[in-house]
């Protein structure tokens, strides 16, 4: 599917009080090696998560392959699917503050999509769950009840910037960088 059909289902689905606020950018680095490049959300036109492929490769593998051994786990990792973990490693075992990749964002578009709210919002991967956060179908009550700082950085962000939309709560997102 062409990037411009995506984006204008996400769209689509964005809560009307963020639909002007908050924009996903997409840029494909054509010369790189893997074609890869990076995704980024905007709010009020300044970049709050990031999601990149370059030169994090590497560094997210030697990332995970530590923690592993430090909990005594085989070197096997990695997310294939969306909501299913293949490997021996869950999400459970990231760090609160991970930093995803531009193609676990799209993976995770494209499931946050295709299926129905109530499978983002239970799903064992953090990014459908942090999509979820700007969907229209989510309530201020559900959004209210949601408890963001247990969550990944990712999600408790997008429901900062949701809660603030809405009027709910005059949150700060000075505290943002450029990962995501």
């Amino acid at each position: 599917m062409q990037w411009s059909k995506v984006k204008s289902r996400w769209k689509e689905l964005l809560a009307e009080s963020v639909a002007d606020r908050v924009d996903l950018h997409l840029s494909q680095y054509r010369r790189a090696h893997d074609g890869e490049g990076d995704a980024w959300f905007t709010f009020d036109r300044s970049e709050v998560l990031r999601f990149t492929n370059v030169d994090i490769v590497d560094w997210r593998e030697s990332q995970q392959r530590d923690a592993l051994l430090k909990m005594g786990k085989h070197l096997e990792y990695g997310i294939n699917e969306i909501g299913k973990s293949s490997h021996v490693t869950s999400t459970s075992d990231l760090p609160r503050d991970w930093q995803f990749s531009q193609s676990d964002l799209l993976r995770a578009l494209f499931f946050w999509i295709n299926k129905p709210l109530e499978k983002s919002l239970a799903c064992e991967h953090p990014l459908p769950r942090a999509l979820a956060m700007l969907d229209r179908r989510v309530g201020k009550r559900r959004l209210k009840a949601f408890h963001p700082q247990l969550d990944f950085r990712v999600v408790s962000v997008l429901h900062d910037v949701r809660m603030q939309c809405e009027g709910s709560s005059r949150v700060d997102l000075t505290h943002r960088d450029a990962t995501g």
